[in-house]
């Protein structure tokens, strides 16, 4: 028979041990970790870049030849700048259609501070989208927030865009995306 009473001390001793041990592993800083690779926002735009393409060919009943692949610009929304004049609280900073034979994806959203908190993508009728660039920023100086499967805004669809802010300023807002429109159209 064996007696208990003189290993008690050195289980109770190993067990406070080992949750020590736990408690020191837990408060070491860990790295922080994108919560998409590179490798994977790169995937993800070949497969929209797919699906752009298909969506044009098929609605436009053009070939593979005809449509033409390139990044989002400001312009694609009316715009001369990726700038948006913001007041505190959420803020329409687009408001337009897509063109004609034309079909955008957004990819991602990158602001240079942390005035900016939400937005919210709007295509026709429903909320397609909602960014939160403040959890964005959490590992970034330039809070970016990539979108591993982005919506699809087809030709003549409206969107709007709204981006809540703290404060008034004037904030860079720039937006990634792709898009697939009719050969000839941007490029030739």
């Amino acid at each position: 028979m064996v007696n208990l009473k003189k290993y008690v001390g050195w289980i109770i001793g190993g067990t406070i041990a080992a949750i020590a041990g736990i408690v020191i592993w837990l408060k070491i800083p860990k790295a922080k970790v994108a919560a998409v690779t590179p490798e994977q926002q790169q995937m993800a735009e070949m497969t929209t870049e797919g699906q752009l393409v298909q969506m044009a060919m098929k609605q436009l009943n053009l070939s593979r030849d005809d449509i033409v692949i390139r990044s989002l610009i400001p312009q694609d929304f009316g715009l001369t700048s990726w700038n948006f004049a913001v007041n505190p609280g959420y803020n329409t900073i687009i408001n337009t259609s897509v063109a004609d034979n034309t079909f955008i994806a957004l990819t991602s959203g990158t602001v240079t501070n942390t005035n900016i908190g939400n937005i919210e993508i709007t295509a026709g009728a429903s909320v397609r989208e909602y960014w939160n660039m403040q959890a964005a920023g959490a590992t970034t100086l330039a809070p970016t927030f990539v979108d591993s499967t982005p919506s699809i805004i087809q030709q003549n669809q409206p969107i709007i865009i709204r981006a809540s802010a703290i404060a008034g300023a004037t904030q860079p807002i720039i937006f990634g995306g792709i898009v697939a429109e009719k050969r000839g159209i941007s490029i030739g």
